[in-house]
């Protein structure tokens, strides 16, 4: 199936225009952020892994993880 090249046209009315244009860019930021949160995950998981097991208690290791310092 062959898609069809729509013709261009300017949309005249502001508002519409300001609609439009919002929701491209939602959607044109919305992939590299979704790909962003999937790589962090997976390192935090990684690194959750490689940990000894004595080491992987409830909640002691993940603000290490993610790179959190406490003073």
């Amino acid at each position: 199936m062959v898609r069809v090249k729509l013709p261009l046209k300017k949309v005249e009315n502001k508002t519409k225009r300001n609609v439009s244009f919002a929701k491209r860019k939602m959607g044109l930021s919305r992939k590299p952020m979704n790909s962003l949160l999937f790589v962090m995950t997976e390192e935090i998981l990684k690194r959750y892994i490689d940990l000894p097991y004595g080491k992987r208690g409830r909640y002691s290791a993940w603000p290490a993880l993610i790179g959190v310092r406490f003073n």
